[in-house]
């Protein structure tokens, strides 16, 4: 009897983005139970584990552009930075309450410019729609959307990834397949992890 192994897919739904550290992830937590106990939002609610802010959406990409997307990510140079997010905001036709910031720090949006250029020359296909930095915390939002305070979480950015969706049956689950260190204040980008 033969058995056979498991195939290897041949395209993975991708994306670069920055996840919170664990700190920041905690604070986020603690904001988005605060919506829901004490101004009850209600929804298909993010789990903490996938807090992100989308950099550069690629969607279906063919497994054979996973080398060249990881050398496009070691390529790039981001500098280490601090992002004040203060701000609650809504998709309304998608039903999306997220999280975010008033003033993206200028380092930030010109370091997300670079790496949609860096798509561009090399000919990967990207969503293009004008970029927002947003942490989504509910999808398809069931109660009206309230605006409130959420007060100001300081968010240290301190690299980005190469991250993959994939669909369990249970839900979506994120996997990194490459991370890169930001860059320090006068230091060199140090590449930290790449998962084949």
């Amino acid at each position: 009897m033969a058995i056979s192994g498991a195939v290897a897919p041949s395209t993975h739904r991708l994306f670069f983005a920055l996840v919170p550290d664990e700190a920041t992830r905690l604070k986020i937590e603690t904001l988005h139970r605060r919506l829901g106990s004490e101004h009850g939002f209600s929804g298909r609610a993010v789990k903490p584990g996938l807090y992100h802010v989308t950099l550069a959406f690629l969607g279906n990409q063919p497994a054979e552009r996973l080398p060249q997307l990881l050398a496009l990510g070691a390529s790039l140079d981001m500098p280490a930075g601090r992002v004040a997010c203060d701000r609650l905001g809504r998709f309304r036709r998608a039903g999306i309450v997220w999280f975010g910031t008033s003033n993206p720090p200028p380092e930030l949006r010109a370091f997300q410019v670079r790496l949609c250029t860096a798509l561009e020359q090399a000919q990967i296909t990207f969503d293009r729609k004008p970029w927002k930095f947003h942490l989504t915390l509910y999808r398809d939002l069931r109660t009206p959307y309230v605006r409130i305070d959420p007060g100001t979480v300081i968010w240290n950015l301190d690299g980005f990834l190469l991250m993959e969706s994939v669909n369990t049956g249970k839900g979506v689950a994120y996997h990194a397949l490459g991370s890169w260190k930001a860059r320090p204040a006068g230091g060199a980008q140090n590449d930290v992890k790449v998962d084949l």
